[in-house]
């Protein structure tokens, strides 16, 4: 790749770089975040990653954590497929795996995700830090008036660690992606029920985020005028 890209000048890493080119080939030159991880599966059954499971694990990383709700947009055995292609990574870079696995927590609306009922695939983002699971508790209730469950996870073993995507130049969200059926001793913290006794649904979910991003992307443009956002917009912790 020619090193005077307009992207590696933007700050980015080679393969990062490399990552969004594929993401303009495979989506569009103009594409919002929630495209990456249609972009990331169209690349990967076009043979893009043969032998490439370094830019697999950049690819990957970037296209979980930039969707709204990325396991509303593949799968969550899909992204495990993704990720134990490359095996364990930090921020998309091989890293070896942790000795132990802290404490961990998550929020999630309760209907649409395994951890609380088996009904449905469990999901797989979950964080270190309690207050931001607690957070993401709170707004599953106060902002969006939907039921919440705050989880946590303990001796989850280091073989179902997928990836972790922390530090600078990400949410800030101290994640770390588990397995979807982990064998992990999971236990309720807290739950509270939500004011509005329908739940979206996930196709409903992911049309509230490609609307969100429409708008995002045309401030963006300058086609609107800018306004303060929530860089952490998302459904749930995870």
């Amino acid at each position: 790749m020619n090193g005077d890209s307009p992207m590696a000048e933007s700050g980015l890493t080679p393969l990062q770089a490399e990552w969004f080119e594929l993401c303009a080939r495979y989506a569009g030159e103009v594409h919002g975040r929630n495209d990456q991880p249609a972009a990331l599966y169209d690349a990967w059954e076009a043979g893009e990653f043969d032998g490439r499971s370094d830019l697999l694990g950049v690819a990957a990383a970037s296209a979980y954590s930039a969707a709204e709700f990325p396991a509303r947009l593949l799968d969550s055995t899909t992204w495990e497929f993704f990720l134990r292609e490359v095996g364990f990574t930090v921020n998309g870079e091989p890293a070896p795996l942790p000795e132990r696995v802290p404490t961990l927590w998550r929020a999630t609306v309760p209907p649409l995700d395994g951890w609380h009922d088996d009904s449905t695939p469990p999901g797989l983002s979950w964080t270190d830090n309690r207050k931001r699971a607690e957070w993401f508790h709170r707004r599953n209730r106060d902002r969006f008036g939907w039921p919440s469950a705050l989880l946590e996870a303990r001796n989850v073993p280091a073989s179902d660690v997928l990836a972790r995507i922390h530090g600078e130049g990400t949410r800030g969200e101290d994640e770390w992606l588990i397995a979807p059926y982990a064998d992990a001793d999971v236990r309720i913290v807290d739950e509270v029920g939500g004011r509005h006794p329908e739940i979206p649904d996930a196709e409903r979910l992911a049309q509230a985020a490609a609307l969100h991003h429409l708008i995002a992307d045309a401030r963006a443009a300058a086609l609107l005028p800018p306004i303060e956002s929530d860089p952490n917009c998302r459904e749930s912790q995870a």
